[in-house]
């Protein structure tokens, strides 16, 4: 009997998502097939990297040797993967002039629409700017214009995207989780949503998606309750609910625990893949009522924070 296909799916975190790194090292030291991978935010920004071919090893000798200035320099570049950081330096000059076809697993990034609000799966075409939207925080980054939509941070719609995953193939789907869902209070409700009413109204006059538009979609997010999503197979957590997701001085430890939570799942993808674990399932889970932060939801299509090299 051949193997179940297997599917990544890279959730966002900002500069925790060094755990990916972690958890791609220990994958690949186990030998584990990835067969496909999706990513948002930060997820796409390593999922692409390793999709192209450049090894979790690699990867994690730099980020070991990414300096908090350096993490600081992208941040003040707003998130922008181009010459003048090291950090986007050092993606710029894996990605740029990549295509989708030209990567070795079949990659997926996802990004938002910030004037239709909905998430935008990407995976045709240059894979810089797939990445570039996916990781463009709104309010902070500006939006990545694709095929005539208004992109920004993919990190909205699951957390992580394992809806993406599935749908590319995957039988068998290994996320790896760095935060939750985020909704407001329920006494601020009202007041989010009015606001959000007023700045749609902005945005539909013709304006292009400034600030204010993206304010908009940013108050959607976090006053919208999301339908199901997919359940992976296996849900890899690091250990990194205490960590910042916008701290340049944690890489590291992010990165130790990402190898911790992998080489803690390692027996269960095992029993999965060998055919002895129980056959891979497609349900769907309703989040927490009362989710500690905001995470990403599905809607029509499938599938925050700083990246981090």
């Amino acid at each position: 009997m051949s193997r179940p296909r297997v599917g990544l799916a890279l959730g966002a975190g900002g500069t925790k998502g060094a755990a990916h790194i972690g958890v791609l090292n220990v994958l690949d030291q186990a030998s584990i097939p990835i067969d496909y991978i999706a990513g948002c935010s930060v997820g796409a920004l390593y999922g692409a990297s390793y999709a192209l071919g450049r090894s979790a090893e690699a990867m994690k000798r730099a980020a070991r040797k990414t300096k908090p200035r350096d993490i600081v320099a992208f941040f003040r570049s707003r998130l922008r993967i181009e010459p003048g950081s090291v950090v986007a330096d050092r993606f710029y000059r894996v990605l740029n002039g990549v295509r989708f076809e030209d990567l070795k697993i079949p990659f997926a990034a996802v990004a938002s629409d910030v004037i239709t609000k909905e998430p935008v799966v990407l995976r045709e075409g240059e894979v810089l700017p797939a990445v570039q939207a996916s990781i463009s925080i709104p309010l902070l980054a500006q939006p990545v214009e694709v095929n005539g939509r208004y992109l920004v941070d993919g990190g909205f719609w699951e957390v992580a995207p394992v809806g993406v995953a599935a749908d590319m193939g995957a039988d068998v789907v290994i996320a790896v989780v760095l935060g939750e869902a985020t909704l407001l209070p329920s006494p601020l409700l009202p007041l989010a949503r009015g606001l959000e009413r007023a700045l749609d109204l902005v945005t539909r006059s013709g304006r292009p998606p400034g600030l204010r538009a993206q304010a908009g979609f940013f108050l959607h997010t976090v006053v919208t309750t999301l339908p199901p999503v997919r359940e992976a197979e296996v849900t890899i957590r690091p250990d990194v609910a205490r960590l910042n997701a916008n701290s340049p001085f944690q890489m590291r430890l992010a990165l130790l625990r990402g190898e911790e939570a992998a080489r803690a799942a390692l027996p269960q993808i095992e029993e999965l893949l060998a055919g002895h674990g129980p056959t891979p399932s497609r349900k769907f889970a309703r989040r927490p009522a009362t989710p500690k932060r905001r995470a990403p939801r599905r809607r029509a299509a499938p599938s925050r924070e700083q990246a981090q090299a």
